[in-house]
């Protein structure tokens, strides 16, 4: 599942606990989170999300990697509300085209001192 957010906690994410911190506790920046579902059974969650993906988990993850392309295009080309409105609709209902307004090259509301630290100290 892929959720297009404009600003937010870490939400236990290690790496999302890292940019916020980076960012001088500014939560206030687009994110799209990819969900791995919810362990089974007894499961811990640290060891389900660090699991290796079996075939079928991969597949979704190339579904949900071509995903997440489109709807980066929404952000880039609509801006980061009609992006959220249409990469956060429910299944089964029709999205946005990102061609609907490829004149709007805003790429609203990412902060962060303009995202340099993205890729520093890797």
């Amino acid at each position: 599942e892929l959720r297009l957010k404009g600003q937010g906690g870490h939400g236990g994410h290690n790496g999302m606990r890292s940019i916020i911190e980076k960012c001088g506790g500014d939560k206030k920046f687009a994110r799209l989170r990819i969900g791995v579902g919810r362990p089974s059974g007894l499961v811990p969650i640290g060891v389900h999300v660090l699991t290796a993906f079996g075939a079928e988990d991969r597949r979704k993850v190339d579904v949900a990697k071509a995903e997440a392309v489109e709807i980066i295009r929404m952000l880039l080309q609509l801006g980061l509300d009609r992006a959220m409105s249409a990469a956060n609709a429910p299944k089964g209902t029709s999205k946005e085209s990102s061609k609907e307004s490829s004149k709007d090259s805003s790429v609203g509301g990412i902060r962060c001192s303009d995202a340099s630290y993205v890729g520093q100290n890797a």
